[in-house]
C-alpha cells in the first residue's frame, strides 16, 4: 500500500540534487504505476509545487488539524456532559463538530503524510477513494447540518413552531447524513470518480473527467456542486432572509410595545422578550456560521466549475490546492463561531476550564448578566 515512488524517481533523475526538482520533470514522473490510471491527464501537465511551499503547507494544515481537534473535542464534551448547555437544538453542533472532525481526520493527516513522505499519493488506490468519499461525505454532510439549523431557526422565529424535541433533531441529523451518502457514493456505481487532484497529495471527485467511461464529467460534476453546495445555499438563504425580515418586525414591535405599556406591563412582558432574543442571538450564530462557511468554500467551488464550465488552463495544481486546503479548514470555524461564539457556552467553560486554556474565549465582566439560564427555542412566533 506505501510506496516511496518521489524518493527513488527523484534520485533516479538527479542524484547529485540536493533541494528542488529538476529542470523539466513533470508530477506524473512521481506516482506509482497502480496511480497513474487514475490520474487526470490535466495534472500531467505540470511541474511538481516547490518543496518549500509544500512543507510550509504541511506544516500549517497540521497545526490546524490540532486546533480544530481540541476545539471540536471539547465543544462535544461540554454540550454533551454539562447540563446547562443540553438541548435537543444543541444536537446539531454536536452532530457539526463530529461531521467537521471526520472530516479533519480523514483527510489532514493523509496530506500531512504524503508531504513529508514523498510529495504525492502514498497510500493506493482503495485508500484514495475512501478518502474521496469521506471529504465528499463529510464536506456535504456540514452544510446540510448547517441547512437543518437554518431551517429550524425558521420554524422557530418565523413559523412560530416550538423547539423540536430531542428525538425529532436525531431524526434529522441522520437524515443529513443520509443525504450527503447518497451524494458520496454515486461513483463507486460508476457515476462519476474519485481520483489525486491537484499536487495528487489529496484524493476528491473527478471534476475534470473521469476514469469511468460510462457517464459524461460534466453532468456529475454539476450534479454534485448542486447538491453539495447549492441545494443548501437556496434553502439557507431563503431561511435567513424571512428570519432577517423576522428580526425587524420584533424590534419594531417591542419599540411600540414600550411606548404604549406601562412600567409593569413592561416588566411581564420581559421574561417573553428574553426568550425571544436568545432565539434571535442563537439565529444570528447560524447566520454567521453560514457566511465563514461560504466565505472558505466559495473558493474551491469556483475552482471546480471552472474546470467543468471554464478554461481548464487557469486550473493549476498550486491554486486547487490551496483552495482544496482553505475547503477543509471549515471544520476549525463552526465551533468557535456556533458554541465558542455564544457567551453561555463561554460562561460554562470557565468554570470548567484552566484559566490558562482558551483565555480569550473566556466570557468577560461586560457579559456576566449572560450567565443567567436561558433556553433556546421558545417558540414564540414573530408576526411578518
Amino acid at each position: 500500500m506505501f510506496n516511496n515512488s518521489l524518493v527513488e524517481n527523484y534520485r533516479a533523475f538527479e542524484p547529485s540534487q540536493n533541494w528542488g526538482y529538476p529542470p523539466g520533470v513533470k508530477m506524473i514522473n512521481y506516482v506509482s504505476d497502480d496511480m497513474r490510471r487514475f490520474i487526470n491527464p490535466h495534472w500531467t501537465t505540470f511541474e511538481p509545487i516547490s518543496p518549500i511551499i509544500r512543507f510550509f503547507l504541511g506544516v500549517v494544515i497540521f497545526f490546524i488539524l490540532k486546533f480544530g481537534f481540541i476545539t471540536n473535542t471539547v465543544t462535544m464534551y461540554m454540550f454533551t456532559y454539562k447540563k446547562q448547555l443540553r438541548s435537543s437544538v444543541n444536537n446539531y453542533i454536536i452532530a457539526l463538530c463530529l461531521t467537521e472532525l471526520g472530516h479533519m481526520c480523514t483527510q489532514m493527516p493523509l496530506y500531512v503524510y504524503n508531504v513529508f513522505n514523498g510529495g504525492v499519493w502514498q497510500f493506493g488506490p482503495l485508500a484514495c477513494q475512501l478518502s474521496g468519499f469521506c471529504s465528499t461525505f463529510f464536506s456535504t454532510a456540514a452544510i446540510v447540518l448547517i441547512a437543518a439549523m437554518s431551517l429550524e431557526r425558521y420554524n422557530t422565529i418565523v413559523v412560530g413552531l416550538k423547539r423540536p424535541s430531542s428525538c425529532s433533531t436525531i431524526f434529522a441529523i441522520f437524515s443529513c447524513w443520509g443525504y450527503a451518502g447518497l451524494v458520496s457514493l454515486s461513483p463507486f456505481f460508476g457515476y462519476g470518480s474519485y481520483s489525486p487532484e491537484a499536487s495528487l497529495e489529496t484524493c476528491a471527485f473527478d471534476y475534470l473527467q473521469g476514469y469511468h467511461k460510462m457517464f459524461q464529467t460534466l453532468d456529475y460534476t454539476i450534479w454534485i456542486v448542486f447538491a453539495k453546495f447549492f441545494a443548501p445555499l437556496l434553502i439557507i438563504t431563503y431561511c435567513n432572509f424571512y428570519m432577517f425580515l423576522a428580526f425587524n418586525k420584533h424590534e419594531n414591535r417591542l419599540d411600540d410595545q414600550t411606548r404604549q405599556m406601562n412600567h409593569s406591563a413592561v416588566k411581564c412582558q420581559s421574561d417573553v422578550n428574553e426568550n425571544m432574543r436568545n432565539d434571535i442571538r442563537y439565529a444570528r450564530l447560524v447566520m454567521c456560521n453560514f457566511l465563514a462557511w461560504t466565505f472558505i468554500s466559495a473558493p474551491y467551488i469556483y475552482v471546480i466549475l471552472q474546470a467543468a464550465l471554464g478554461d481548464r488552463k487557469q486550473v493549476t495544481p498550486f491554486v486547487t490546492l490551496l483552495t482544496s486546503l482553505l475547503a477543509k479548514c471549515t471544520g476549525i470555524v463552526n465551533p468557535i463561531i456556533l458554541a465558542w461564539g455564544d457567551t453561555k457556552f463561554r460562561a460554562e467553560l470557565k468554570k470548567n476550564m484552566h484559566p490558562f486554556c482558551f483565555p480569550f474565549f473566556f466570557i468577560t465582566k461586560a457579559e456576566k448578566h449572560y450567565e443567567e439560564d436561558f433556553t433556546i427555542g421558545s417558540g414564540i412566533p414573530i408576526e411578518t
